[in-house]
Parts: structure tokens; C-alpha cells; sequence
């Protein structure tokens, strides 16, 4: 132990220099025989992160032979439900992609002849290739039952061998024959059997990557163990921790004092404890934000439709320049009945499918606002009564994309009152406009646009 400078006569006090010396002699020793032990723990690693490498590749690969079967699927569902050419199209186009035998093939090359999860995924191409036969066949019932396969068809819906039991069908009876075919039990077995092939084979994936990191751990536990021997040097470099103290936390503190006062992020420096605090603390500042920025959302947006409130259309309305501004009130017809008939559940969804389809059409600066049970108010800004024939149009699209059942909603129809505001006019005066164009609409028998100048 070192003796206290002063305590008796000629004594000296420690000598800083010649201590720092032999800890730099000590610290160059240790790190030598660290970048050694450190370079064969590198070589253990590799081998281990190759093998993981290698399992996540070809885990990413069997997965997509799953996800493109999957898509496949999707798209003639939606087809034979909705009979829309875009999503046929969109179904041959991932099978010319041909991303399954694109996966197969790479998988092929990074395992090296191990038949087991080869084989697995080589089944599941072969349910997924005979799964197809029957989605032609569903395709082609829908072709038929709006008018026939064409040259406009892709070859292979062309070349589909339909029976003349299935051609006999009436159009009808072929779009339901079509839409049990990709609906019904056999083909969910079917389905069910390839991601089964698909699960057989991360399962073989997982227990040769878990044999090889075995093997790989042993050889790295080995080769760690020796810096055990290199513990005892680590005393040495105590004096590390005050410049460590200086470094890691008293500076990163003062920072952060700094942030806390200015109510900024705080920059995640230092040592990992106080990167914690730090990071805690971004986490709660960005929260509140969040928080603050979701009561303001909330208190100007209805919470069902996600519209803008009662509150934000008469806060729009005393800031709007009235002469340049339209109103239209659109109104849900039997907006009751089909509470009464379907339940409130789908009365609810027929506000959401009316507001999607209104904000759908108009401008993002203009407001669409919800200013009643089933009632919408849209504001539409620094417009004049020339743009009459362009809102009319507006309108009608929105009409013509809710004439049909969609997501569980009936066919649904609209009444719709719209004004022009002029120079002088209040907002008052635009609404009572609005409204009265709304009245005669809905005098008509409902279902229709009126403008009132």
C-alpha cells in the first residue's frame, strides 16, 4: 500500500508519472492479448452470423412462396366477388413475375442439396400450381358469365378447357359456382396444406441453423474462455473511470439540463444508463406532443367518421370569405330505416363509406364537416357559381360510387342542397340556401342535387 506523502522524513508522495507509465504498459499488454482472443471471437461470430444469415434467407425465401400463393388468392377472390378486370390482371401478373420458382431456385442454391426443406417447399409449389387449375376455372366462369373469354384474356384463361356442364350455367349460377370454387372447403384445405409444407420446412430450416450455431457456440465458448486469464489487467485501468465520469456522464448532464430547460429532445449521449433516462425522456416529451396534437384532433374532428366536428365547421365558417365560398349539405336518405332494418352497426358504416367517399372528391383545403346525425356539410373555398357544372359532377360521383352494396352496406343513396355565396352574403344567409336547396330535393322524393343562387 502506498505510504501518505508527509508521514515521516524523506518520504515522497506517490509519483503520478511512473504510475501512469506502468499503467500504460499494462493497458498495451492487455490490449494485445484482447485484439488476439478478440480476432479468434470474431472468426466464432461470423461463422455463427453466417449460419443465422444463411436460415434468414431462406426463411425469407420459403416465406414468399407462401405470400405469392397468398396473393394469388386474393386476386381471384376479389375478382369473382367484384368481377373487376383490374385485379384479374393483377393475379397474371404475379404469375408471369414468377416469384415462386424464383424463390424455390434460390433456395435450391443456398442449401446445398439438404432435401428436406427442398422437398417441403417443392410441395407447396406443386399445391399451389394445381390450386391455379381451379382459380382458371373460377376466372373463366366470371369471363363467361359477362360476356366470354376473349382475346383480351390472358393465353392461359383462353386455353382452360370449361366444360359444357359449366358453359351451360346461366350467368348467375356461373358467378356463384365461381366464387364457391375459391371459397369453399377444398379449396381452404388446400390452402391450409401449403402453409402446413411451408411450416415443415422453416421447421427443418430451424433445426439445421440450430445444429450449426451449436457447433459454432462450442468453438466460440472455447475460444472466449480465455479472457478469464486476461481479468487481473483489467485493475489497471480503474483510473479509466474518472475520465469515463467526465466523458459519460458529467458532460452528457450538463446537456441535458440544457434540453430540459428548453423542453427540447435530449441528444442520447453518455453511458447506457443515462442514454435510458435520456431515451425515457424523448419518449415522454414525443408523447405528449402526440397527446397534445390527438385533444386538438379530437376536439375538432368527429370521432366516428374522422370529419371535421360541428365546432371546426362554425370556426371555418366565421374565417371564410363567404363571397368566395359553396356550401353543400349532403343528407343520408332513410337514414332511420336502415338503422331499423340492418342495425346500428351498419348504420355506422354507412357514414364512414359516405365520408370516405365525400373527402374522396373534394380538395383537402376544402372543409367536410359532420354537423348532424347523418348530415355533411362541405365548404368549398375561393369558388364561384361558374364552377357550378364541376361541383354538380363532384356530386354525382360520390352518388354513383355509393348506388351499389360495398363492406356490408346496402346500396345508398343522397339528397344534397348546394349554394353559392355572393359579396355581402353572411354565412348564415349561404346555410339558409344550402338548406332550402336540401328542402326541395328531398320534397322531390329524395335521391338528388339541387343549387340555389
Amino acid at each position: 500500500m502506498a505510504e501518505k506523502a508527509g508521514t515521516g522524513p524523506g518520504r515522497r508522495g506517490v509519483v503520478m508519472t511512473a504510475v501512469t507509465l506502468a499503467l500504460m504498459a499494462v493497458t498495451a499488454i492487455v490490449s494485445v492479448a484482447l485484439a488476439v482472443s478478440s480476432s479468434r471471437a470474431i472468426y466464432g461470430y461470423r461463422d455463427m452470423r453466417r449460419s443465422a444469415d444463411s436460415y434468414l434467407s431462406a426463411q425469407l425465401n420459403a416465406q414468399a412462396l407462401e405470400q405469392a400463393s397468398d396473393r394469388l388468392t386474393n386476386q381471384v377472390r376479389l375478382f369473382t366477388v367484384t368481377g373487376d378486370r383490374a385485379y384479374l390482371d393483377s393475379y397474371f401478373e404475379e404469375v408471369d413475375s414468377a416469384q415462386r420458382e424464383q424463390a424455390l431456385e434460390s433456395l435450391r442454391a443456398q442449401l446445398h442439396g439438404d432435401e428436406e426443406p427442398l422437398y417441403y417447399l417443392g410441395e407447396s409449389l406443386r399445391l399451389s400450381n394445381e390450386l391455379m387449375q381451379t382459380e382458371y376455372r373460377a376466372m373463366c366462369l366470371m369471363l363467361e358469365a359477362s360476356g366470354g373469354v376473349d382475346d383480351s384474356c390472358p393465353e392461359a384463361l383462353r386455353a382452360y378447357p370449361l366444360s359444357d356442364a359449366d358453359r351451360a350455367l346461366s350467368a348467375a349460377e356461373k358467378e356463384r359456382l365461381a366464387r364457391e370454387l375459391v371459397l369453399n372447403a377444398d379449396y381452404t384445405a388446400y390452402k391450409d396444406a401449403i402453409s402446413l409444407n411451408v411450416r415443415k420446412c422453416s421447421d427443418a430450416l430451424v433445426q439445421r441453423t440450430r445444429t450449426e450455431q451449436e457447433a459454432s457456440g462450442d468453438r466460440l465458448l472455447g475460444q472466449l474462455s480465455g479472457f478469464r486469464y486476461l481479468l487481473a489487467g483489467l485493475v489497471a485501468l480503474v483510473i479509466v473511470i474518472a475520465l469515463m465520469e467526465s466523458f459519460l456522464l458529467l458532460r452528457p448532464i450538463r446537456r441535458c439540463i440544457t434540453s430540459v430547460r428548453n423542453k427540447t429532445p435530449m441528444p442520447v449521449s453518455g453511458a447506457e444508463e443515462l442514454r435510458i433516462l435520456e431515451r425515457a425522456y424523448n419518449d415522454i416529451l414525443e408523447s405528449t406532443e402526440r397527446h397534445r396534437e390527438q385533444l386538438s384532433f379530437e376536439a375538432t374532428h368527429d370521432a366516428l367518421t374522422g370529419l371535421y366536428n360541428r365546432r371546426a365547421y362554425e370556426n371555418a365558417a366565421r374565417s371564410l370569405d363567404v363571397g368566395e365560398t359553396a356550401l353543400m349539405i349532403i343528407d343520408v336518405d332513410d337514414f332511420k330505416g336502415i338503422n331499423d332494418r340492418y342495425g346500428h352497426d351498419v348504420g355506422d358504416k354507412v357514414l364512414k363509406r359516405v365520408s370516405r367517399e365525400v373527402l374522396h372528391v373534394f380538395r383537402q383545403n376544402d372543409y367536410v364537416c359532420r354537423i348532424g346525425g347523418d348530415e355533411i356539410a362541405v365548404l368549398m373555398v375561393r369558388v364561384g357559381p361558374e364552377l357550378q357544372p364541376l361541383v354538380n359532377e363532384k356530386l354525382l360521383s360520390i352518388k354513383k360510387r355509393l348506388d351499389h352494396d360495398e363492406d356490408g352496406t346496402p346500396a345508398i343513396t343522397l339528397s344534397i342542397g348546394a349554394a353559392f355565396g355572393r359579396p355581402g352574403m353572411t354565412m348564415t344567409d349561404l346555410f339558409k340556401l344550402a338548406d332550402r336547396a336540401l328542402y326541395t330535393v328531398k320534397e322531390n322524393g329524395r335521391n338528388g342535387i339541387h343549387f340555389r343562387s
